[in-house]
C-alpha cells in the first residue's frame, strides 16, 4: 500500500483554497467594475444632455439669424417685382445691417464649429444664392435672371431649414 505524501495532501488543499479565492476575486472585480459603471453612466448622460442642448441652441440661433435675414431678401423680391429703383445697390446699402452682419459672422465661422457639415453647406449655399439674388439689379437682363434667382434662392432656403431640422438632437 502506498502512503500519501503529507506534502502532496497539503498542496491539494492549498490549490483548492486558492481556486476559491480566484473565483471570489473575479466576482469581486466584476462587481467593482459594474459599480464604477453605475457611478460613471449618469455623468456621461449628463454631459451628453448638455452637449445636445448646446447644439440645439446653436441650431436655433442659426435658424433665427437666417429667418431674420430672409426678411431683407423678401423685401428685395417685393421691390424687384415692382421694378422699384431702390433695388439698385440694395445689398451694398444694407451691408451694415445687423442681420447681414450676423450672416457674415456665421459665414466666417470655421466648419468645425457647425452642428453638421450638411448645415454648413446648406447655409453657405443659401447665403450665396441670397446675395446673388439681391445683386441681380446690377446685372444686365435683370428681368430674365430675377425669376431664376428667386427660384434658386427659395430652394436653398428650404434645404437650409431641412438641414437644421435634421440636425436637432
Amino acid at each position: 500500500m502506498v502512503k500519501d505524501d503529507p506534502t502532496r495532501w497539503h498542496y491539494r488543499l492549498c490549490a483548492t483554497r486558492s481556486s476559491r479565492r480566484l473565483g471570489l476575486g473575479a466576482i469581486g472585480t466584476f462587481l467593482l467594475i459594474f459599480a464604477a459603471w453605475l457611478l460613471a453612466h449618469p455623468e456621461y448622460l449628463r454631459a451628453q444632455r448638455w452637449e445636445d442642448g448646446r447644439v440645439n441652441a446653436q441650431i436655433s440661433s442659426i435658424g433665427s439669424t437666417a429667418t431674420q435675414f430672409d426678411l431683407l431678401v423678401q423685401q428685395y423680391i417685393k421691390l424687384a417685382r415692382e421694378e422699384d429703383s431702390q433695388t439698385k445697390e440694395y445689398y451694398h446699402r444694407r451691408i451694415e445691417d445687423p442681420r447681414v452682419e450676423k450672416m457674415i459672422d456665421l459665414k466666417t465661422m470655421p466648419v468645425s464649429h457647425w452642428p453638421s457639415i450638411e448645415v454648413y453647406n446648406a447655409f453657405n449655399e443659401y447665403f450665396f444664392s441670397s446675395i446673388m439674388l439681391m445683386e441681380t439689379s446690377e446685372d444686365q437682363h435683370a428681368s430674365i435672371k430675377l425669376q431664376d434667382r428667386i427660384a434658386a434662392y427659395e430652394k436653398k432656403f428650404e434645404v437650409l431649414k431641412k438641414a437644421l431640422d435634421a440636425s436637432q438632437r
